[in-house]
C-alpha cells in the first residue's frame, strides 16, 4: 500500500474510532471498571500491587471491549447499513474486511498480553474470548434469543463476570483463593452493566430509531419497573460489598439518597411527566453507575494508600 493510502486508511480508522468507540467516553469508563475490580481483588492482601501485570491486564480488558465493538459492527452490518446509512461503515469509508483485519490484530494483541501472565490468567482470557465469539454468533440460537430481550441482554452482559474473573487472576495469578464476597461483587458489576445497556438505548418516542429502544419493547411503565428493580438489587449488593471496605455512614446515606432521587425520576418518567425526559433518565442512571464504581475505587485507595506498592516487573 502506498504511503498516501496508508495515511488515508489511518485517518479513516481514527474517524471510525471517534464515531463508534470514542476514547473520551470509553477510556475513563473502562479504566474505572478495571480499577474497581482490581482494587476489590486486593482487599485481603497486605499491599495493593501495581506492576507490569496490572498494565497488561488493563490493556487486555480495554482491547476486549474494543473487539466487542468491532464484533457488533460486523454482526449487525447488513441491518445497520439500511438503518444508519450515514455511518462510516455503511458508506464503506471503512470496509467490512478492514474491520475483520482490525479484529484479528486486536485479538492477537490480547492473546500476546495474556499469555505473558501465567497459565490460569491465560485460561481465563481464553474463556472470555470464547464467550465473546459465542456472542458474535448469538449462541447459535438467534431467533430464540430475540424472542426474550431480557435473556438476550443478560446473556451478553454475563461476559462482565468472566472479565472480572480474568482481572482477579491478573492480580492473584490464580483463581483458587476467590471468595463469595468477590463473586457477589462481580454479580453486582454484571447487573450494573445490564442496567446500563437498558439505559444506553433509551430513546424518545419521536426518535426515528425509537423501535430500537427498550422503552418501545416494554412500554414506559414496564421499562421503569425493570430498571428500578435492577437499581434496588444493585444498591443492596453495593451496600453489602461496601461493608467490606468501610463503615463510613456518609457513603451509605449518599447512595441511598441518590437511589431515592432515581426512584422519583422513574415514577415521573413512567407517568410521562414533561419534567423528566429520556435524556434525564439516561444521565441520572449513568451517574449512578459511575458513583457505584467510585465508591469502590476511592475508599480502597484512601484506606490503603499507605500500602500501595509499585513494582517494576511482574
Amino acid at each position: 500500500m502506498k504511503k498516501g493510502g496508508r495515511g488515508q486508511l489511518k485517518a479513516n480508522f481514527i474517524s471510525y474510532l471517534k464515531e463508534r468507540f470514542p476514547l473520551s467516553f470509553h477510556l475513563p469508563i473502562i479504566l474505572l471498571f478495571y480499577l474497581a475490580i482490581y482494587l476489590f481483588a486486593s482487599l485481603h492482601s497486605t499491599n495493593i500491587i501495581f506492576s507490569i501485570r496490572t498494565l497488561l491486564g488493563f490493556l487486555t480488558v480495554f482491547l476486549i471491549f474494543f473487539h466487542l465493538r468491532l464484533f457488533d459492527d460486523l454482526k449487525d452490518y447488513y441491518k445497520d447499513r439500511s438503518r444508519f446509512p450515514d455511518r462510516l461503515l455503511s458508506k464503506e469509508v471503512i470496509t467490512v474486511n478492514q474491520i475483520k483485519y482490525a479484529s484479528l490484530i486486536v485479538i492477537g494483541l490480547e492473546i500476546t498480553f495474556s499469555s505473558l501472565m501465567g497459565f490460569q490468567t491465560f485460561l481465563l482470557y481464553l474463556g472470555t474470548l470464547s464467550y465473546s465469539i459465542l456472542m458474535y454468533f448469538e449462541f447459535f440460537i438467534k431467533d430464540k434469543l430475540k424472542k426474550n430481550i431480557l435473556v438476550y441482554n443478560f446473556s451478553h452482559q454475563f461476559l462482565i463476570i468472566l472479565i472480572g474473573l480474568y482481572i482477579y487472576t491478573v492480580y492473584h495469578s490464580t483463581i483458587e483463593a476467590i471468595n463469595i464476597l468477590y463473586l457477589a461483587f462481580l454479580i453486582n458489576m454484571f447487573l450494573i452493566f445490564a442496567m446500563f445497556e437498558f439505559i444506553r438505548k433509551i430513546k424518545d418516542e419521536k426518535d426515528p430509531h425509537f423501535d430500537l429502544s427498550y422503552v418501545y419493547i416494554f412500554g414506559r411503565k414496564k421499562f421503569s419497573i425493570i430498571i428500578f428493580s435492577l437499581l434496588c438489587i444493585i444498591t443492596t449488593l453495593s451496600l453489602f460489598t461496601l461493608t467490606s471496605i468501610t463503615t463510613n455512614p456518609v457513603l451509605y446515606l449518599l447512595q441511598i439518597f441518590i437511589v431515592f432521587c432515581l426512584f422519583i425520576l422513574s415514577i415521573l418518567y413512567a407517568k410521562r411527566s414533561s419534567k423528566v425526559s429520556c435524556k434525564t433518565i439516561k444521565i441520572s442512571y449513568s451517574v449512578f453507575m459511575l458513583l457505584i464504581l467510585l465508591l469502590i475505587v476511592v475508599p480502597i485507595l484512601v484506606l490503603k494508600h499507605s500500602s500501595l506498592e509499585f513494582l517494576i516487573g511482574w
